[in-house]
């Protein structure tokens, strides 16, 4: 068994951190952001979406990546706040302890997110950390998770995926990988579909711990 955790809304309590976000930055730029944004860039990476921006607005001199980095800045403090899911250490350290490698398989770029967990005292724990958004993908592919297996050496079915969103739960399990629902504040309503499609629902790590996933 191998385990490759999500982490906005798996390992941390952040997946509200973005809202707004980039609306804002793009106010601040002198342009308006369409009512629709979020429906348009569904699906897209976050260069993705800051591309269809730059396109649909004209925007010069300055690059996706560029904006991307300055919204990081915007919210980096915001993720120093943002407390780790309940039992989230202890369950990492248990898994450890089992021999089990673990890597994180995130949306945001990986020196995002490596600094996160960093911050939080978590990285040293992965040996991975596979950014869909470096990949130029989205959690709608299940790319960056048969990317995540590969690194480990495993095939899909040899490793747990923990994800809070359903979108991202279905995209691992069609691609033929285990799965564990984590529960989180935006996908509470999703539930009963979660629940459908893995093999444990948690709302706390420990419950990890107290009754151990099959091996």
């Amino acid at each position: 068994m191998k385990a490759i955790f999500d982490m906005d809304g798996t390992l941390t309590c952040s997946t509200s951190i973005w809202d707004g976000v980039s609306e804002a930055y793009v106010r601040s730029l002198g342009y308006e952001v369409p009512s629709d944004y979020q429906q348009r860039i569904r699906g897209k990476s976050f260069s993705g979406a800051m591309e269809y921006i730059i396109e649909r607005d004209g925007i010069t001199g300055i690059t996706a990546d560029e904006m991307i980095a300055a919204q990081f800045e915007i919210v980096r403090r915001k993720y120093r706040a943002v407390p780790l899911k309940p039992s989230v250490q202890a369950y990492l350290e248990y898994l450890q302890q089992q021999g089990i490698e673990m890597a994180v398989a995130t949306q945001s770029h990986d020196y995002m997110a490596a600094e996160i967990l960093r911050s939080h005292g978590i990285e040293r724990y992965f040996s991975h950390i596979v950014s869909a958004e470096a990949m130029g993908t989205h959690k709608s592919s299940p790319d960056v998770y048969l990317e995540t297996a590969r690194r480990l050496g495993a095939a899909p079915g040899e490793c747990v995926v923990f994800e809070d969103m359903l979108f991202a739960l279905t995209t691992a399990h069609n691609a033929g990988f285990r799965t564990v629902g984590v529960a989180d504040e935006k996908s509470l309503g999703d539930r009963a579909a979660i629940c459908r499609i893995t093999e444990r629902y948690i709302t706390n790590f420990a419950q990890l711990i107290a009754e151990p996933l099959p091996r």
